[in-house]
């Protein structure tokens, strides 16, 4: 059964809108990160490599990451697994580093990718309480069809709330941008529409394979997290359990009822 399909279209906003959620969801997250919002820049060259990996590749999965201002961005099939290689035998998985001013792209391991997600879940639950780990999708129609903005060459992900600026649960936003070295990212798009994730994971999660009365590489539950944090020790099987076949860290099912702010 398919889960993701390569043309959902997200939830569409106008520019105008998207810059009224950024100003709306400053997430204070403390000293400790040294900053006050959430947002990770991607390149067209990385986009466009990461969705051509494979013929089989239905669209992008992002997760926040704990270097500032960081993401962790993997293409995957319609079933929701991630894309652990491409067919080079390189990693699958792809992180941003540096600054607005000078970006780069490192290929990583699935293991180096679901440790950035544990290290930044730890940090930001321990000293600010704010829940901001989870995984956005975007079709590779979608990504496509933002980078046809002019001037654009990538797209800068937001987070933002799903439901109450700056609460959990939350999403990513795209909106085209122009990164320029040494000078920083200019957002584009101001004539067309910037795309909202209306589905992140939690709380629409892709079920995990199973085999008989068992889930096959099952992934470390919100509460094991939390007891590993409050020993800040790392569980001694975390190699073998932080990353379930679909994501590189579980959560528990969110039933969400709340009304939204985002209109």
């Amino acid at each position: 059964m398919n889960f993701h399909r390569n043309d959902e279209p997200g939830k569409k906003i106008k520019f105008s809108k998207a810059e009224e959620l950024i100003n709306e969801n400053l997430i204070d997250l403390g000293s400790e990160l040294g900053i006050n919002s959430l947002s990770g820049f991607l390149s067209a060259d990385i986009l466009n490599e990461v969705l051509n990996d494979r013929p089989d590749c239905v669209g992008i999965r992002l997760y926040n990451a704990n270097e500032i201002n960081s993401l962790i961005l993997v293409g995957v099939f319609d079933t929701g697994d991630e894309m652990d290689e491409n067919l080079r035998g390189m990693p699958g998985y792809v992180i941003s580093r540096g600054t607005p001013e000078q970006t780069q792209f490192d290929r990583v391991t699935r293991r180096f990718a679901a440790d950035s997600v544990w290290q930044f879940w730890k940090i930001v639950v321990v000293f600010d309480g704010q829940d901001v780990t989870f995984a956005s999708y975007f079709s590779a129609q979608v990504i496509r069809e933002l980078l046809q903005a002019e001037d654009c060459n990538g797209i800068n992900f937001y987070t933002i709330g799903l439901l109450k600026n700056g609460k959990f649960p939350f999403t990513h936003m795209a909106v085209p941008a122009k990164h320029t070295p040494l000078i920083g990212i200019e957002l584009r798009g101001q004539g067309g529409d910037c795309i909202i994730c209306p589905d992140p994971c939690p709380p629409r999660c892709a079920p995990e394979r199973q085999t008989g009365n068992d889930v096959q590489d099952v992934a470390l539950t919100r509460a094991e997290l939390r007891a590993a944090i409050q020993s800040m020790e790392v569980p001694e099987d975390v190699s073998e359990t932080i990353a379930g076949t679909k994501y590189l860290i579980a959560w528990q099912r969110v039933q969400v009822q709340d009304e939204p702010d985002i209109a």
